[in-house]
C-alpha cells in the first residue's frame, strides 16, 4: 500500500517490475490537482516504498499513472488525459532512476539588490542568456542576495546535486560568492558552497552529505537555494547619488539533478 494512500487514488490501475523493483500506477491521485495521477516504486523483496513519482508539470485531469513500464532503472509514465498538446491529448515521461532528473527554478525572488534583465527561462539552459543582477550598497559592502525555487519530482531522493552557472565581473577587487539550500528539517538555509566569484561563465556543482531528503519538504517537494554575494573588503560610500556599482552578476543556468 502506498504511504500516504486515499480513496479513488486507484493505486494499482497499472504495474510493472524489472531488476527487483515494482513500478505502480494511481492514476487518480490528487497531489498535482484532481485525478491528476501519480506512480510509486517499491522494492520487489521488502515491498517497502522506495519513491513516488509526479509529473513536474502535473495538472488536474492528467491521469498520470494510467500506464507504466520499467526497464534497466529507466521508468516510462502515461498520462493519457495531459493537454499540452490539445483536449485530452495525452503524453508520456521518463523517469531515469540511474542518473537523475533535471529540475529547472520555478521562480525566483530578490532580496537585496536588484533584477536588471532576463527573465527566468533564461536561467534554464546554459547558452549565454542571462538572468542578470545588480547590487545594492548595505553597511560598507555592495550586497546581493536572491533565492530560487523548484518542485523535486521525488519526495526522497537518494542523491540531490544544485547546479549553478554564473559570472560576477568585478570593476574594483573580488567578490564573495556563498550558495545555501534550504534544509527542511532544520528550518533554516545550510550552506553548501563558499567561494570568490568567477568573472567568467563558471559551474558549481554541489552534491550535499548526508542525506538529501532533508532539502525536501516532504509534502509538498519543494526545493529552495540562496545565492548571496558582497565584495570582499569593505567600502566607503559618501554620497549614494549616481552611485557606481562595483559588480555585476550574470546568472546563466539554475538547476537541481534528483536521483529517485
Amino acid at each position: 500500500f502506498p504511504n500516504d494512500g486515499h480513496d479513488r487514488d486507484h493505486f494499482g490501475n497499472s504495474i510493472s517490475i524489472d531488476n527487483g523493483v515494482v513500478a505502480i500506477g494511481a492514476h487518480q491521485d490528487g497531489d498535482n490537482g484532481w485525478v491528476a495521477g501519480s506512480a510509486y516504486l517499491y522494492d520487489a523483496l521488502t515491498g517497502t516504498q522506495i519513491d513516488k513519482l509526479l509529473a513536474s508539470d502535473g495538472a488536474q485531469f492528467d491521469y498520470f499513472g494510467s500506464s507504466i513500464a520499467i526497464d534497466n532503472g529507466v521508468v516510462a509514465v502515461g498520462a493519457i488525459g495531459d493537454e499540452d498538446n490539445g483536449s485530452d491529448a495525452g503524453s508520456a515521461y521518463i523517469f531515469d532512476t540511474n542518473t537523475g532528473e533535471v529540475v529547472n527554478a520555478s521562480q525566483y525572488t530578490v532580496f537585496r539588490g536588484f533584477h536588471n534583465s532576463g527573465d527566468l527561462s533564461a536561467s534554464f539552459e546554459s547558452d549565454d542568456s542571462y538572468l542578470i543582477f545588480d547590487p545594492e550598497f548595505l553597511t560598507f559592502r555592495f550586497q546581493l542576495e536572491f533565492t530560487v525555487d523548484a518542485t523535486s519530482p521525488s519526495s526522497a531522493p537518494s542523491a540531490l546535486e544544485f547546479n549553478y552557472e554564473s559570472r560576477a565581473f568585478s570593476f574594483v577587487g573580488t567578490v564573495d560568492q556563498e550558495i545555501e539550500l534550504y534544509n527542511y528539517d532544520s528550518g533554516q538555509f545550510e550552506t553548501v558552497d563558499t567561494r570568490l566569484a568567477s568573472s567568467t561563465d563558471t559551474v558549481v556543482s554541489v552534491t550535499p552529505g548526508g542525506d538529501p531528503a532533508r532539502f525536501v519538504q516532504a509534502g509538498t517537494r519543494a526545493m529552495g537555494a540562496r545565492i548571496s554575494y558582497q565584495n570582499s573588503l569593505p567600502v566607503w560610500v559618501f554620497s549614494t547619488e549616481n552611485l557606481y556599482l562595483p559588480y555585476r552578476v550574470r546568472a546563466d543556468h539554475i538547476f537541481w539533478t534528483i536521483t529517485s
